[in-house]
């Protein structure tokens, strides 16, 4: 009896070191493998492009995209004499 269970222990003693073993390859291949990483960088790269590039042109986009709010926000003012036709076009009754 007490060799079975020697016999029993020893197999699972030796199934767990294969276990382990087995994990530590897969943990290795898989930092070792460089398969996805040119995706990723080619990523990382185009994003720090595009940013360097609005961090060059900022004083120029933030001058153009505060003149087109300021006209987009003109046009939308119904509070300023003459933002509304108040005499609309004969067949007409609205804003123009």
């Amino acid at each position: 009896m007490f060799e079975a269970i020697n016999n029993a222990s020893i197999a699972l003693y030796f199934k767990g070191v294969a276990a382990v073993n087995a994990c530590k390859a897969k943990i290795k291949s898989f930092f070792s493998d460089e398969r996805g990483l040119s995706g990723i960088v080619v990523a990382v790269l185009l994003i720090l492009i595009a940013v360097l590039l609005i961090a060059v042109f900022w004083e120029a986009l933030s001058g153009w995209l505060k003149g087109v709010w300021d006209k987009i926000i003109k046009k939308g003012d119904l509070s300023e004499p003459g933002s509304w036709n108040q005499n609309p076009p004969a067949g007409g009754d609205g804003p123009v």
